[in-house]
């Protein structure tokens, strides 16, 4: 029989107290402490004060990044912020107040943030235009921007470029995210929805033909390389990163007719690799079909279902190393720490969960922070900032925890 225990605000199993069952990794900085605030509290610099949503709320929830002991935050009708990660303190908020003003509102997204300098891109209400911004990483202030034709492909942020799509949408060019210098320029395959992935230090297009089902391509976007090489891929397989050098894609479950089974949750039949030297390809089937958000790392893919349920197979073998559930609701894709060597994941009720990451044991799982939202399956995810953890809720909490003491209580920030 299994027992649990309550300690201020944690559930977890008994004997979970002692450190043994505690992730152990890097302690948070100094000067850290728990904290709570939300994306709408009065900032130190730029738009000091904002308002928020008022149709239904930011569904979408803030999606948050880390750069060097900073948290940037920006979702539907949510203004980009800077919060100190060790304090919850909003540093700034950047952008035009009127686009958050009223019934419509813009949704903003942070792309990524590199040599001080966070991109975000915006997506006005109705027929208006996307443009990508640059803000300085320390005040806020708009370094460059540009507009966005993002018909048959999205913006993509990688290492030291942001890819865009500008002009008539025929090709992407990459600049530099402090400058928005120019650094090279790729077209896209004509008529066809594109995807940009990044795999051993390489970018390439995952191309999808506008016509009936057919295979995908796979291009890498390098221009030093001459002609690009085209590696077909079926077009029921998605991209989820990299393993041993080769491009791994879950392949989705099809019926006798071959239709692939989509849905909230779709299932997947199998795993495939890809070189993307060659192009040689090697399939993989499951042990059985798995379904969830999908996170790879260090060899494994975990899938969490919106039941809670957390299965781990290994990317070689396609077999399943464990399976646990928990009582999050609606949970995010893990997110795995190497330090702790255990994953973590977040509810859209701001419920956290710990699970060790090699058997999968159930370390701890926090209570909600606020109300339960079944319209946001997967619109929060767990960042890791410098030895602690920063999750956000559907309507605008961000809060910070210790890994090793989820039971502390936070500070308003």
């Amino acid at each position: 029989m299994v027992f649990c225990v309550y300690v201020w605000g944690v559930w977890c199993r008994e004997g979970c107290s002692a450190a043994r069952a505690r992730p152990r990794g890097a302690p948070p900085p100094t000067g850290w402490k728990p904290w709570q605030t939300t994306v709408y509290e009065t900032a130190g610099r730029g738009v000091r004060k904002t308002v928020e949503p008022q149709v239904g709320g930011a569904q979408g929830g803030p999606g948050c990044q880390a750069y060097e002991g900073a948290v940037f935050c920006a979702g539907d009708g949510i203004l980009p912020v800077r919060l100190d990660g060790r304090t919850g303190e909003t540093v700034w908020r950047a952008g035009p107040p009127a686009a958050v003003t009223g019934d419509d509102f813009s949704r903003f997204e942070i792309l990524g943030v590199r040599d001080d300098a966070v991109l975000v891109q915006q997506e006005p209400p109705g027929e208006g235009a996307a443009r990508v911004f640059a803000f300085d990483t320390g005040t806020g202030d708009r370094l460059w921007d540009r507009a966005v034709n993002d018909e048959w492909v999205d913006v993509f942020f990688s290492g030291d470029i942001v890819v865009i799509p500008e002009g008539d949408g025929t090709s992407v060019t990459a600049r530099s995210p402090r400058t928005g210098a120019t650094r090279w320029t790729e077209r896209l395959p004509a008529r066809h929805a594109c995807g940009i992935i990044e795999a051993a230090g390489k970018l390439y297009l995952h191309c999808s033909p506008e016509e009936a089902p057919a295979d995908s391509l796979v291009m890498e976007m390098h221009p030093s390389d001459g002609a690009a090489r085209r590696l077909p891929v079926p077009g029921k397989a998605i991209y989820f990163g990299d393993f041993d050098g080769r491009l791994l894609f879950l392949d989705l479950t099809q019926d006798e007719d071959g239709n692939t089974l989509l849905g909230q949750e779709p299932p997947y039949a199998a795993i495939r690799l890809v070189d993307p030297a060659t192009g040689a390809q090697s399939t993989t089937k499951l042990a059985e079909e798995y379904a969830g958000q999908v996170t790879l790392a260090d060899g494994t893919l975990w899938f969490a279902t919106s039941s809670g349920q957390v299965t781990a197979v290994s990317a070689r073998t396609g077999r399943p190393l464990w399976q646990t559930p928990t009582s999050l609701e609606q949970p995010s894709e893990a997110t795995y720490d190497p330090r702790t060597r255990a994953v973590y994941l977040a509810s859209a009720s701001g419920r956290v969960g710990a699970l060790d990451a090699k058997k999968g044991t159930l370390l701890w799982e926090t209570l909600p922070r606020a109300e339960r939202n079944d319209t946001a399956w997967g619109a929060t995810t767990v960042r890791l900032v410098e030895g602690a953890l920063v999750a956000t809720t559907p309507g605008g909490t961000v809060f910070s925890l210790d890994p090793a003491h989820p039971e502390r209580k936070p500070h308003s920030g």
